[in-house]
């Protein structure tokens, strides 16, 4: 996305809707996470809904990473299995049923829809949790694959510190 600096998240999926004619797999690239749970995406028989890992252990990362839970972590709802509601500012944490990991898996079955929905150009500066939940709005099924597996967010140079200090690397 040579556009980046001007657009967001969203505006570079769009362009890999554009030039990969697959299943798509978008991930974030400032996160690291076991390779178990890509081993568990690519197990999950793609069909006709978005696929998106969630962090059961979510409070437990926000607990390293020192980041006050209500300011930087997002809402994220369940029902049977399917994301309701994602990328809200959070009221209680006990009503939060994990975090979006920053990964997704696409559907080739669903590419040509989304990619029609993209074409608006308001999508250019949206994030990936509030294009999400529009596709909530709008009826696209988000399917929740839980995951206990290590994850973790690099947003700062604390971060950072944090995650060596825990992890003694």
């Amino acid at each position: 996305n040579r556009k980046f600096k001007k657009t967001e998240m969203v505006e570079t999926l769009r362009l890999a809707l554009e030039n990969i004619d697959d299943d798509i797999c978008f991930s974030y690239s400032d996160i690291v996470y076991d390779k178990k749970l890509i081993k568990a995406l690519l197990k999950k028989k793609i069909k006709k809904n978005i696929i998106l890992p969630i962090n059961l252990n979510w409070k437990n990362t926000w607990n390293i990473r020192k980041k006050p839970i209500l300011i930087d972590a997002e809402s994220l709802i369940l029902k049977n299995n399917f994301v309701i509601e994602i990328g809200k500012k959070i009221e209680n944490p006990r009503d939060v049923h994990g975090q979006f990991m920053g990964i997704l898996l696409i559907p080739r079955l669903l590419r040509k829809k989304l990619l029609q929905k993209l074409k608006n150009k308001i999508f250019e500066k949206y994030q990936t949790t509030k294009l999400l939940n529009n596709l909530i709005l709008d009826n696209f099924k988000i399917e929740a694959l839980k995951s206990k597996y290590h994850w973790y967010e690099f947003d700062d140079y604390d971060d950072l510190t944090n995650y060596k200090k825990e992890f003694k690397i």
